[in-house]
């Protein structure tokens, strides 16, 4: 397969659809939970909500990129969408390892 064929809104529709898949996977444990503290609240997320809202996201922003390229023929900048699309993908490698160790302990 040519690496070339594969645009970046490919990528991310990709990223969304391995989210809904993951979320749906692990929404059988209801005890997985994302817990924030913000002073002294303490606010519990489930996890079907963050992957909800990470799903949405990742498929607008590819959405986007598809309207960008395909719709309104603008030409992108190469290093910018590898740093976005790197500092994107690396906080779902991100949250996803946090979720999985926190289910560890």
């Amino acid at each position: 397969m040519n690496l070339k064929k594969i645009k970046v809104y490919h990528l991310f529709w990709f990223i969304s659809f391995l989210i809904i898949v993951i979320g749906l996977v692990q929404s059988n444990y209801p005890d997985i939970k994302l817990i924030l503290n913000v002073h002294d609240t303490y606010y519990v997320v489930p996890n079907l909500d963050c992957t909800i809202v990470l799903f949405s996201v990742y498929f607008i922003t590819g959405l986007g990129y598809w309207l960008v390229q395909n719709v309104f023929k603008k030409q992108l900048i190469e290093y910018l969408i590898v740093i976005h699309s790197v500092i994107l993908i690396g906080s779902f490698i991100f949250y996803w390892i946090v979720v999985i160790f926190g289910k560890l302990h």
